[in-house]
């Protein structure tokens, strides 16, 4: 079992003070301003920041708005990056967040070690960006599996092994992208325009 490293951090430990939260985010001015309703639309999947919910859970609840509103997948696939720097890998181990138990789809994990993605579970302990994914899911979708993998430097290879393993078990898919893009500003060490930013800025 995959216990969580980030509840009461990220967001909130308890079952109920994590479900208003979750709640507060969907019904928030800088969200989608209210809850989900159940829909039957086709979705490829989304892209959803990882921060601390007080700080991008609103933004996220516009993702799982959509996600909530599609037709249920067979599976998720979550992809995430690792702020430890390890390689592609995944993890076989089901998930547990204050919501509840989130179970790895184990058969289509197995598919994709076969296709060339290790199981790493070291990587998985102490990374926060596929956790951070589950109790928004959880909220939307009641029974779901999903198979987290994080993603790094050798994703062409992951990728590929995701592709021939969806096409071996004929399974439907919705991916979702844990990414907060880049982090900008002098602190991260990352200022692209130092200079004339108004005028650089235009030119993007």
């Amino acid at each position: 079992m995959r216990n969580p490293v980030v509840s009461g951090v990220f967001y909130p430990a308890d079952k109920e003070s994590l479900k208003k939260q979750i709640k507060a985010c969907f019904l928030s001015g800088f969200g989608p301003g209210k809850l989900p309703e159940k829909g039957s639309k086709e979705l490829e999947g989304v892209i959803v920041p990882h921060a601390g919910y007080a700080f991008s859970g609103s933004c996220a609840a516009f993702a799982y708005k959509v996600v909530a509103e599609s037709a249920g997948p067979d599976l998720f696939i979550l992809l995430g990056p690792s702020h430890a720097g390890f390689g592609s890998c995944l993890s076989l181990e089901d998930w547990k967040t204050p919501l509840g138990i989130a179970e790895v789809d184990k058969d289509f994990a197995g598919l994709l070690v076969e296709n060339g993605i290790p199981q790493d579970e070291q990587a998985h302990a102490n990374e926060h960006s596929i956790e951070v994914q589950l109790p928004f899911l959880q909220f939307v979708f009641e029974d779901f599996k999903f198979v987290p993998v994080i993603v790094s430097e050798d994703y062409k290879q992951a990728a590929g092994a995701i592709l021939k393993s969806l096409k071996q078990s004929d399974k439907k898919a919705v991916f979702i992208a844990s990414s907060d893009f880049t982090h900008y500003g002098r602190e991260y060490g990352y200022v692209p325009f130092a200079d004339n930013v108004k005028d650089n800025m235009y030119r993007l």
